[in-house]
């Protein structure tokens, strides 16, 4: 493989894993352009602190770096065993440091909506996730996995460590939390309004 920018792309995560066992500089650029952005996104759904997200992706990436030569494809996809690793220390995180509330004017309207629609879909992601945000880590991290970034059931267990099936019980657990704090958030509501 060349070292121009262009041949990475097309590289396999494998092969690219492989490079950076090499310490290949632009391999591992690579493998930050597919999975930082998403790597955020997982960790965000978990600690609910963009900073905090931000900063267990970095951690991530940096032992992905370091533990290249480590990754075996024989036994994971490489995105199941980054993900794995952004879920172990988003756990730590929450064990370690306390988090922050978030702000009670918490909004995620794209401002430059200006229809009714756009804000009440806004509100709605806020409440559910400030939600998600009280639940238990071991229901945030499966949240996190199967509805933020796509897991199958299957996937989602071993990266955190549990069988399929007592994952499958913790996600009823945890629509049914869920639907009960919706419900009475709703009916809490009406009855503000009444």
């Amino acid at each position: 493989m060349s070292n121009s920018l262009e041949g990475y792309d097309a590289a396999s995560d494998e092969h690219l894993m492989e490079r950076c066992s090499r310490l290949d500089h632009e391999a591992f650029n690579e493998i930050v352009r597919r999975y930082g952005k998403s790597g955020i996104r997982a960790a965000f759904r978990i600690l609910g602190n963009a900073h905090l997200a931000d900063d267990a992706t970095q951690e991530a990436l940096l032992r992905v770096w370091e533990n290249a030569g480590k990754f075996d494809s024989e036994k994971s996809r490489f995105s199941a065993w980054f993900f794995t690793i952004v879920t172990n220390i988003c756990l730590d995180y929450l064990k370690k440091k306390p988090m922050e509330p978030l702000p009670e004017n918490f909004d995620v309207a794209d401002e430059r909506a200006d229809t009714e629609l756009k804000i009440q879909e806004a509100q709605s992601q806020g409440f559910l996730l400030r939600l998600c945000r009280a639940l238990p880590k071991q229901e945030r991290v499966a949240i996190a996995l199967i509805y933020g970034e796509g897991y199958a059931v299957t996937e989602a267990a071993k990266i955190m460590g549990m069988h399929r099936k007592a994952l499958g019980r913790l996600l009823i657990k945890c629509r049914i939390r869920l639907k009960r704090e919706m419900t009475g958030a709703v009916s809490g509501e009406q009855d503000r309004l009444v």
